[in-house]
C-alpha cells in the first residue's frame, strides 16, 4: 500500500481511536463532562499550535528563531506531561510519599527541569533545519519519549495493582494516561506531516533545481 492510500487510513484509525475514548469517557464520567471537553479542546488546539505556529507554508525554508519557539513550548509542554506521569507512577511504585519526602515540592522541581529539558533540547537540534522536518524531529522524539515512559508506568502498575488497599495502582494509572495522551497527540501532527510528506519533497526538489549552476 503507497504512502498516500495509508495516510488516509492513519487518520481514520487516529480518528476512530479518539471518538472512541471520548464516548466510553463520556459513559462513565457523567458529571465531569465539562473537564472532559477541556482536555478535548487542549488537545486539538495544541496540535494547531505546533503545527501552524512555525509560520510559513515554505516547509523547505529553514525556520527562523522566534517561529521555533512557539513549537518548542507545546511540544516540550507535552514532554513535561511524559516527566509528570513516570515521576507519579516511581513515586507509587517506590512508596516515596511514605518515607516522608517532600513529594509535591521534588515533583514541581523536576517536572521544571523536564520541561526545561525538553524544551532545550528541541532548541538546540531542530535550528537550522526547514520547518518540516523540525516538526517532524520533535514529533518522532515525544513518540518515543511517550513508548519509554510506557515501558516504565505499565510494568509498575502491574507490580503495584497487586498490593492491598482501596486505591493502589492510581497514581500508576495517571503515568499510563499521561504516556497514551502524549502518543496520541503525537499521532496527529505525525499523520500532518504525512499529508504534507509530498509537498516537502516537491519544495525540495524545485530549490535544488534553482540554486544548481546553469549548464
Amino acid at each position: 500500500m503507497s504512502i498516500r492510500r495509508l495516510r488516509w487510513v492513519f487518520l481514520a484509525l487516529y480518528l476512530a481511536v479518539i471518538v472512541t475514548l471520548l464516548g466510553l469517557w463520556f459513559a462513565r464520567e457523567k458529571h465531569d463532562r465539562w473537564l472532559i471537553l477541556l482536555m478535548v479542546a487542549i488537545f486539538f488546539a495544541t496540535q494547531i499550535i505546533f503545527i501552524f505556529g512555525a509560520g510559513t507554508i515554505e516547509l523547505c525554508r529553514p525556520i527562523k528563531k522566534r517561529r521555533l519557539l512557539i513549537p518548542v513550548i507545546v511540544a516540550s509542554l507535552m514532554g513535561a506531561i511524559l516527566v509528570g506521569g513516570i515521576l507519579i507512577a516511581f513515586s507509587e511504585l517506590f512508596k516515596l510519599e511514605e518515607r516522608g519526602w517532600a513529594i509535591e515540592y521534588i515533583f514541581c522541581v523536576i517536572l521544571a527541569i523536564g520541561w526545561a529539558a525538553w524544551g532545550f533540547l528541541f532548541h538546540v537540534h531542530c535550528q537550522r533545519v526547514d520547518r518540516y522536518s523540525a516538526l517532524k524531529r520533535m514529533t518522532l522524539w515525544l513518540l518515543g519519549g511517550s513508548l519509554v515512559e510506557l515501558l516504565g508506568s505499565v510494568p509498575s502498575h502491574i507490580i503495584v495493582s497487586r498490593r492491598p488497599g482501596c486505591l493502589v495502582g492510581l497514581g500508576t494509572m495517571i503515568g499510563i494516561i499521561a504516556g497514551v495522551y502524549v502518543m496520541l497527540w503525537a499521532f496527529g501532527p505525525g499523520i500532518i506531516l504525512l499529508f504534507l510528506r509530498d509537498r516537502h519533497a516537491l519544495q525540495k526538489i524545485r530549490n535544488d533545481s534553482d540554486s544548481a549552476p546553469g549548464l
